[in-house]
């Protein structure tokens, strides 16, 4: 059948109409430095609840493969971990204030685990759609929450290679906490021999959720 001259002729297509754009060539790297420090951060959580069920961690893998849901895994690590920590602190009157205080770790982690989550969503998910050069070269992106009927604005705004690097810095800094706590854990009847704390260096905080917070109080 001979094609009807008054309909028009798509382009061919090639794989470059399905790749970002070449500006963003330069997110790559330090996005995939995130990611992959990610990973290692949800490795190490999957040993953790390996240790806290007495279970193989090959038994770990089987549950990460049935539960896709980072959230839902960092949900069951604070309730094993309290439940833990809470047992042991009835348990061993004389080192009680030792697994009360690894059961207040236990809260920070888990809301350091929340909020690395959330910047790993936010970072991977949705478009990136600007480019800043105020200062140095920036991204942004159009990223929105769904809440109360309407949709809000997460403002992806002003990322910067550095900003990246710290996050992945952040990662790893909640990574060395999980495998702090889990030592101890493994030590639980031996508190005497535990280790110094770890340094203030390593309790970092989430760049990228500082940064959102300073542009919802400059747009409010």
């Amino acid at each position: 059948m001979a094609r009807d001259p008054k309909k028009p002729r798509l382009p061919p297509y090639n794989w470059s109409h399905g790749t970002p754009s070449p500006a963003f060539n330069k997110l790559y790297r330090p996005l995939g430095y995130v990611v992959v420090t990610f990973a290692d951060m949800e490795q190490m959580l999957g040993f953790v609840l390996a240790e806290l069920l007495h279970r193989p961690y090959v038994e770990i893998l089987a549950l990460e493969s049935l539960v896709q849901g980072t959230q839902t895994r960092i949900q069951f690590f604070y309730f094993l971990a309290i439940q833990a920590t809470s047992s042991l602190a009835q348990s061993n009157p004389k080192h009680k204030e030792a697994f009360e205080k690894m059961g207040d770790s236990a809260k920070h982690i888990f809301r350091a685990l929340q909020q690395a989550n959330d910047d790993r969503n936010n970072l991977l998910h949705s478009p990136w759609t600007g480019i800043g050069t105020l200062t140095e070269r920036s991204y942004s992106k159009d990223r929105f929450t769904a809440r109360d009927g309407k949709l809000k604005e997460i403002p992806i705004r002003g990322i910067t290679k550095k900003l990246l690097d710290d996050e992945a810095k952040y990662f790893i800094s909640i990574r060395l906490r999980l495998l702090d706590w889990v030592q101890r854990m493994i030590y639980s009847d031996r508190p005497e021999s535990w280790p110094a704390l770890l340094p203030d260096k390593y309790l970092l905080s989430s760049p990228l959720n500082r940064l959102i917070q300073a542009h919802n109080k400059r747009d409010a």
